[in-house]
């Protein structure tokens, strides 16, 4: 997408330049709920289902998953698992429960058949380019009533002082690709979750 869709916006306090996202018309958002925290938003998800998350880190957040939602098959992708604690998820990727994919997740979500997942949690790459890539993979690995939920709908991380391309790339998934936001999970520091899904029918905008 070219990048004079987006407003280009320079900072006050230098010369950084900031792409904000594309507007999300109300109809994108009519059936949205807003919740405290993405624990919430766990509870009102699938449970039972075959669900993933991308970028995992040390899996504090695949912990809540497991415990929440209680997933039949758990699909985690990361970089790396150097980090991650093997030892607490050690009796589930044992009998199967739980599979690691180690490596870019775009290209090892690739590598999986299409509709296989009832929802997909992304908290990876958060470039815009690394989003879209991951989003490219997930709308075909999601069931035609799947969910996508994405961690840190934000433009800047005000922890690591950078931009964040989450929010372009999800607003581009609504308007590109006729999904809606359904829910918003609040965030005290701004990295607020979204769970999208396919309207049913498209929106027509004047």
């Amino acid at each position: 997408m070219a990048e004079h869709e987006y407003y280009r916006l320079k900072s006050q306090v230098d010369d950084e330049i900031f792409l904000a996202a594309r507007w999300l018309p109300q109809e994108y958002l009519k059936n949205c709920i807003l919740l405290s925290d993405r624990m919430e938003l766990l509870r009102r998800l699938p449970s039972g289902g075959i669900v993933a998350e991308v970028g995992t880190d040390v899996g504090n957040f695949a912990k809540e998953i497991v415990q929440i939602v209680n997933p039949r098959e758990f699909h985690i992708f990361d970089l790396s698992f150097a980090r991650f604690q093997h030892s607490v998820f050690e009796s589930e990727i044992r009998k199967g429960g739980i599979i690691l994919h180690e490596g870019d997740s775009a290209t090892e979500m690739s590598r999986l058949p299409s509709q296989l997942f009832d929802w997909i949690y992304i908290d990876g790459d958060h470039s815009f380019e690394g989003v879209s890539r991951g989003i490219r993979e997930a709308k075909r690995l999601i069931k035609p009533d799947g969910i996508l939920i994405f961690n840190d709908y934000t433009t800047y991380s005000p922890l690591e002082g950078m931009q964040y391309g989450v929010m372009r790339a999800v607003n581009d998934l609504c308007l590109d690709e006729n999904f809606e936001i359904f829910i918003f999970a609040l965030n005290v520091l701004g990295y607020h979750d979204v769970a999208c899904r396919r309207r049913r029918t498209p929106v027509l905008v004047a």
